[in-house]
């Protein structure tokens, strides 16, 4: 059982990486409609709302960063990051704000609940791997099944939204 906690723990740990790579790619290269994003879900001027952009770009790129060097820091900042961007989709889906998150990149749906799900599925991944024992060395084979699982996880959440409610 030891072993597969420490699978399912560096699973969530790909899992992780991997949709932070998305996240940064997309905003990245969607800046501009990052940023109207940001406005509309803070009301904050265009220029503010660029920086807040920035930094949550950076942010994601630092914790990335961290999940290389430093695992379970990396992990817990992930988990927080994931927590705030939960409860900023809630309040913006009780106030009724119809934005788009744009949260991989421009052309996103309006913020759903999905995007709830999405949130509360990634910081049970960073639990999942908070609470496992360390991984051993793993072999090859095993880095590359994890990986696997990991992608289509993946692409499961940036997805999400087209897999549940199909476009016309």
């Amino acid at each position: 059982m030891t072993a597969l906690a420490a699978y399912a723990g560096e699973a969530s740990r790909l899992y992780v990486g991997l949709v932070l790579i998305a996240a940064v790619a997309g905003k990245a290269g969607a800046i501009g409609a990052f940023r109207t994003a940001v406005a509309g879900l803070t009301g904050l001027p265009e220029r503010a709302s660029g920086a807040v952009a920035v930094v949550v770009i950076g942010a994601e790129a630092a914790i990335l960063i961290a999940l290389l060097l430093a695992p379970r820091p990396g992990m817990i900042a992930a988990s927080g990051l994931f927590a705030l961007f939960g409860a900023v989709v809630f309040v913006a889906l009780i106030r009724g704000h119809r934005v788009a998150c744009n949260c991989f990149g421009g052309g996103g749906q309006p913020l759903s609940a999905l995007d709830l799900i999405r949130n509360l599925t990634l910081i049970g991944a960073c639990a999942v791997f908070l609470r496992s024992p360390p991984a051993a060395s793993l072999q090859a084979s095993a880095w590359l099944l994890l990986l696997g699982v990991a992608l289509i996880a993946c692409l499961i959440s940036i997805h999400l939204d087209e897999i549940v409610v199909p476009g016309p």
